[in-house]
């Protein structure tokens, strides 16, 4: 399709330029057209002997236009905006030259099109060229709106296995390690989900995964029990019975007279 959209352009500036150009000067090869290109396209253009503007690629076109543009909006009465879209026409061509081998997303090439149009009927092109354009934009628009249409989101099954961003969970194999529902991945035959632990976050099957209580378990246990376990705590954790503070300790520290 792209190369289509390109081709039209390129002939229309063929057109429009030869009939102008040939008319502003005798020396109009020359000047107009050699002297305006990059010093790469010159070279090859002579390295090839070019001598007619119809050898030109589409990259030289769009130069000699945009250096002739004061001549070429006068021949054509062209407004002044439309040199937006042949600037734009330039970093287009550069955009397809470069395309990945995936190519280009659909809405980007509608744009593009469609600036190559505005640009085409801007030099005065026939109807037959408008509508081989628009035939493209058309096909492009339908293609857009069949694929909108048509994606649907992935279903997550809903069974007792199933997490949701925010649930917390464990590891079966390391139960201590455990995390929070960042993101999930509808993958078959089991869903991935991304688990955020100890700073950071992986990627677990749900088969590797397990749900985290998180209503607190309530025993009941009787006062000599609960005195033991006290008792336990601060034989093994002394510090439990101090409270300290390190700017009290620091005050108190000055209080204390000084050995010499």
């Amino acid at each position: 399709m792209k190369y289509n959209a390109l081709t039209l352009l390129s002939e229309q500036l063929t057109q429009s330029l030869t009939n102008c150009l040939h008319a502003l000067s005798e020396d109009w090869w020359q000047k107009l057209v050699l002297d305006q290109l990059t010093y790469q396209q010159q070279n090859y253009a002579r390295d090839h002997q070019y001598q007619t503007i119809a050898q030109l690629d589409l990259a030289a076109l769009l130069r000699v236009a945009d250096q002739n543009w004061y001549d070429l909006s006068r021949h054509y009465q062209i407004p002044a905006t439309t040199r937006n879209w042949l600037k734009e026409a330039q970093t287009i061509r550069n955009r397809w030259a470069h395309a990945p081998a995936e190519g280009l997303p659909d809405d980007m090439c509608y744009r593009d099109l469609d600036t190559i149009g505005r640009l085409l009927e801007a030099f005065g092109a026939n109807t037959e060229t408008l509508e081989k354009l628009n035939t493209e934009k058309t096909q492009l628009l339908n293609k857009i709106s069949n694929t909108e249409t048509t994606i649907q989101k992935p279903k997550i099954e809903a069974n007792s296995g199933t997490y949701k961003p925010g649930d917390m969970v464990r590891l079966k194999a390391e139960p201590t390690k455990t995390g929070a529902i960042t993101n999930v991945i509808p993958t078959d035959p089991e869903n991935r989900y991304q688990v955020f632990h100890d700073g950071n976050i992986a990627t677990y099957y749900q088969s590797q995964l397990e749900p985290v209580n998180s209503s607190p378990t309530r025993a009941t246990v009787t006062r000599d029990a609960l005195h033991a376990a006290m008792t336990t705590l601060q034989l093994r954790h002394p510090s439990t019975t101090q409270l300290y503070s390190l700017i009290l300790t620091s005050a108190f520290i000055k209080t204390l007279p000084l050995k010499c």
